[in-house]
């Protein structure tokens, strides 16, 4: 497999694992330094910028909204749309590549 975050089977998988992490943060949202962390652990290219770009991409798909204001590092927050798509709740457009719900509970 190839780990790279820019093969293109790579970056919705990324976009994915964004959102599950934002949704694991909850109500508090998810800094990008955890979500830089998080994603480092599958793939090693990964950096500041990335994360940017694919959170600023998520927020232009309305999945999650962005605090770049209050303070130098970003923080994430699901929108209403974004917890539905996690939670398996609506389809999941090109993009993002979401497993099937009966494989989620292994990643």
């Amino acid at each position: 497999m190839n780990n790279s975050i820019y093969s293109d089977a790579n970056l919705p998988a990324c976009r994915w694992d964004i959102l599950r992490t934002i949704h694991t943060g909850q109500r508090l949202g998810t800094t990008e330094k955890i979500l830089f962390n998080t994603l480092l652990c599958d793939y090693l290219d990964v950096t500041q910028d990335i994360v940017r770009n694919q959170l600023t991409y998520l927020e232009r798909r309305e999945l999650v909204t962005l605090d770049r204001h209050s303070e130098p590092t970003w923080r994430a927050h699901l929108t209403r749309v974004g917890w539905d798509l996690v939670e398996y709740r609506i389809e999941c457009d090109a993009g993002i590549r979401r497993p099937p719900r009966s494989l989620d509970y292994l990643r």
